[in-house]
């Protein structure tokens, strides 16, 4: 399956990072320069921000356009459903069981569609802060986006969730604390890092290709 527009600009936005940060040669013995390690701590952040905008966006996109797809021809979804299951249980995990819960609640309903409608407004003023609140690409920061659109995180490679998790620490050491001398970063490992991170952000960006509306 392709990628998405989105996905291509996230890889297109690394490769400057990569060529404007990081040294076109790196050293044989690991040493670098305070300068050299300095930009690739700032690779670190920027790469950091480039992949929170690209969940962000996508979590955005995918639900408005469910959002608008209902509206318009009263179309739900699996992306709807857990939408909406995700706001009645406070944007934590749901399941199956939930989700069939909201179906006969919706169904036992007097005029279900207008209450409906108006669950998902209140949804999607939520969702929006949350988005707007969101700092981060930690496991529990992909959980609060992702989930609401539907996609199965249990599908997707679990120790790429946990290098996920630890690269967002790892940029908040170094948003968050001064260097100290013995704070030392090799710029070769940070652009492995992410080389390793884009390929579950791949197989994520499939995913979400597919619910896409």
């Amino acid at each position: 399956m392709s990628q998405t527009a989105r996905f291509r600009n996230l890889e297109r936005r690394l490769k400057q990072l990569r060529k404007n940060l990081l040294p076109a040669q790196f050293s044989p013995t690991g040493n670098y320069t305070d300068r050299v390690q300095d930009h690739a701590r700032g690779y670190r952040l920027l790469a950091h921000a480039e992949i929170e905008v690209y969940l962000e966006d996508m979590a955005r996109d995918i639900i408005a356009g469910h959002v608008s797809k209902w509206k318009t021809a009263s179309c739900a979804s699996h992306t709807l459903l857990s939408f909406i299951a995700c706001y009645h249980l406070g944007w934590i995990e749901y399941d199956a069981e939930t989700e069939q819960h909201l179906i006969d609640l919706a169904r036992n309903r007097w005029k279900p569609k207008e209450t409906v409608s108006e669950i998902i407004d209140l949804a999607q003023t939520q969702f929006g802060k949350k988005l707007s609140e969101n700092h981060g690409v930690r496991e529990k920061n992909l959980k609060t986006l992702m989930l609401p659109t539907g996609v199965d995180l249990t599908a997707l490679d679990p120790t790429w969730i946990t290098h996920l998790d630890d690269f967002g620490k790892k940029r908040g050491d170094v948003a968050h604390q001064s260097p100290r001398p013995t704070d030392t970063i090799d710029p070769q490992e940070e652009l492995k890092r992410v080389d390793i991170l884009m390929v579950g952000m791949k197989d994520l960006d499939e995913k979400l290709g597919e619910v896409a509306v």
